[in-house]
């Protein structure tokens, strides 16, 4: 990567080139690469900050075939705070990561 480029970089974007770079070069033939990928991921985490802590965390699933895996999140306010919902579909093959990362 050019000098003048990776400069001109946020230190974050920096960290996350290098340890990219870092991961592109440190895997072996053999490497499963679900693996490295899954790794990469959980390597970058970080970087988005610290994990706001929720008042309480819960988990369903769908009764359909095959079931789907659910969590509601709910924040640390009053109850009775009428709060906006997110309802957030994935729609990829979740080969990086799992249900807790």
């Amino acid at each position: 990567m050019p000098e003048d480029i990776f400069a001109r970089m946020t230190a974050d974007t920096r960290n996350l080139v290098k340890l990219m770079q870092s991961q592109a070069t440190s895997s072996s033939p053999d490497a499963d690469l679900v693996q490295l990928a899954r790794q990469g991921y959980r390597d970058i985490i970080p970087l988005a900050g610290a994990i706001e802590e929720v008042a309480k965390v819960e988990n369903y699933q769908t009764s359909s075939t095959p079931a789907i895996d659910l969590r509601l999140y709910r924040p640390q306010v009053s109850v009775e705070t009428l709060l906006p919902a997110i309802v957030y579909f994935h729609g990829g093959g979740f080969i990086s990561g799992d249900f807790d990362k």
